[in-house]
């Protein structure tokens, strides 16, 4: 019995050591072999969950637990060779990481190869394998901007928790995520422009990013059902550490309405997509333009819709052999006129998962849950230690001049 009293005390004594660590943080910017910033580049700790990604501009701060100080930070990034540093030398400095060119050649073909199709059929058939089959909490961070003709309007953002639930393939029963609010805030009324205050626009917030997890809310580039309406094109490539598959796609000639156009990148031997990278294609441009009641509404608004771009880039990461989102970056370009005013307005969204929580995973209470409005009309003061203990992404250093955000850049 007090052997057990020794366990027991043991352990609480451990809990509570931890609660009471105190955080540390490293920060600095990733470059290439060039010296040219690399944007979206993962830092984390080798062997946890916990990490944050760089900047448009490369630049990053990272803070966790003193507990991992004498672990190893990780930088990486696709098609650069891994970094790896120890942290214990770099606490409190702003350093400077370089990732080199990872050299890859085309694989050499021993036997039929697969056809892209058949690639994506192996990528569906191992989601329920690849991808986590019970509840994990993703703990996030979240920004989104509007600009319009180089003139900010819009500034919102805040630190999410993500009840991200399992998606099985064949599965009778779908239950979406569902995202809660941690902290948040917001700036609007940046400038006189009137574009975005035009209920036309909407950027919706984390609940509609989550829906860019391409690998659970599938599009019709990844569903078996819709494959026919794109042409596809794969390549091999090999370096010393992996070979993947890439996969080009393209919405065909034929197909009248607007789909995508973009790039699969696929583990060869588990078949694991870690990276999308696509937009709508220039082909369904023409489908995407108002009609019905939107062109009726924008003819109110003195408004034209002229032309868009979309480039969204998801990324994937592997915790306890399983893989799970990492990070979602979206850039939108709508291009409009209103009386006789050439518009370019360019909207951001980031969502970056710091963290992973595969245990005692609970429901959040629905009164907690968020919505697309809710997360809008959350707004706070921007004092200096906002984030404090938190993980963020830094703002690119003209957002911070523009918006006056001195108090967050460091």
């Amino acid at each position: 019995m007090k052997s057990m009293k020794l366990v027991f005390l043991l352990l609480f004594l451990s809990c509570q050591l931890s609660l009471l660590a105190k955080n540390v943080a490293v920060s600095g910017i990733v470059i290439n072999d060039e010296n040219q910033p690399i944007a979206y580049a993962h830092i984390r700790i080798l062997n946890n969950s916990p990490g944050t990604v760089s900047n448009e501009n490369g630049e990053f701060v990272f803070s966790f637990s003193e507990l991992y100080k004498t672990d190893t930070l990780v930088i990486s990034h696709i098609g650069h060779v891994t970094q790896r540093i120890p942290i214990y030398e770099n606490i409190g400095k702003n350093i400077q990481v370089q990732l080199k060119k990872e050299s890859f050649k085309l694989a050499e073909i021993t036997v039929k190869p697969l056809s892209p199709i058949e690639v994506i059929h192996q990528v569906i058939d191992n989601i329920s394998v690849n991808y986590f089959s019970q509840p994990v909490i993703l703990k996030s961070f979240y920004r989104e901007t509007i600009k319009e003709n180089d003139h900010y309007t819009e500034y919102a953002e805040g630190v999410i928790d993500i009840c991200k639930t399992p998606l099985i393939i064949g599965a009778k029963k779908f239950t979406p995520d569902e995202l809660k609010l941690i902290k948040g805030r917001r700036k609007n009324d940046l400038s006189n422009y009137e574009i975005a205050k035009n209920p036309m626009v909407s950027i919706g917030g984390p609940v509609n990013c989550n829906y860019y997890d391409r690998m659970k809310y599938r599009p019709s580039f990844l569903r078996k059902s819709t494959l026919y309406k794109y042409d596809f094109s794969i390549k091999e490539l090999s370096s010393n550490n992996m070979s993947i598959y890439i996969i080009d796609f393209d919405q065909k000639d034929s197909i009248e309405e607007s789909l995508f156009k973009g790039k699969l990148f696929v583990d060869k031997k588990s078949y694991v997509v870690f990276r999308i990278e696509y937009g709508i294609s220039p082909k369904g441009i023409p489908y995407t333009m108002p009609q019905g009641m939107a062109k009726a509404l924008m003819k109110m608004f003195n408004m034209t819709f002229d032309d868009m771009s979309e480039q969204n880039i998801i990324d994937y990461q592997c915790v306890n052999n399983h893989w799970c989102l990492k990070s979602i970056s979206q850039e939108e370009h709508l291009y409009m006129t209103r009386k006789g005013i050439n518009y370019n307005m360019e909207i951001k969204k980031s969502l970056i998962i710091t963290d992973v929580i595969t245990e005692n995973v609970v429901e959040f209470n629905q009164k907690e849950v968020l919505s697309p409005k809710e997360f809008k009309n959350q707004i706070g003061e921007y004092d200096e230690d906002f984030w404090e203990g938190y993980n963020y992404l830094l703002p690119p250093e003209e957002m911070v001049s523009k918006l006056k955000l001195s108090q967050i850049a460091n």
